[in-house]
């Protein structure tokens, strides 16, 4: 396991994939080439139940960092500027590497990711300026924490990659 931290430059999924993917800069202004990339799986893609409350739970508190769900396609920067700390697994993502053996352009704008390395899948997220720790809140209480910052009616149906990755 690995803790990383970092400010949120981008945050959001691809409607094809169930995961939200966070990209963390050390430096908002200067970051080009100096990204790394995390994603929090939904946790319905989970295949491990004891898993599944650390990510719930991390995801919740995006959720309610943002005000909202992540958009789709390309992401957005948090409403104010967001250092967090991640807790997760290294995880090298071969699905980008090109076919000449080197990485492909990964993350936005000016801020790409420097590897194909990345943290996957998180399992907690810490917003220290509030004093926020995932690994801390219980789900129930982050669940309720989430409809009280998103209400029922703003809740989107995700895709899920595939059924090879949900839980039998």
């Amino acid at each position: 396991m690995l803790r990383v931290r970092g400010w949120i430059y981008r945050i959001g999924h691809d409607g094809n994939d169930s995961d939200y993917h966070l990209q963390l800069v050390a430096n908002l202004n200067g970051c080009q080439g100096q990204s790394v990339l995390v994603e929090v799986p939904d946790d319905r893609c989970v295949v491990g139940g004891n898993l599944v409350p650390f990510v719930r739970t991390a995801r919740n508190e995006l959720d309610v960092l943002l005000g909202h769900q992540p958009t789709l396609h390309g992401g957005e920067a948090p409403p104010t500027p967001t250092e967090v700390i991640v807790t997760g697994q290294l995880f090298y993502d071969l699905h980008h590497e090109k076919r000449d053996g080197t990485p492909g352009v990964r993350g936005h704008g000016n801020c790409k990711a420097g590897t194909l390395w990345e943290i996957h899948p998180v399992l907690a997220v810490e917003v220290p300026a509030v004093g926020v720790n995932s690994s801390t809140v219980s789900v129930t209480a982050s669940q309720r924490r989430r409809r009280r910052a998103l209400g029922s009616v703003n809740v989107r149906a995700v895709k899920h990659r595939s059924s090879r990755n949900a839980p039998e």
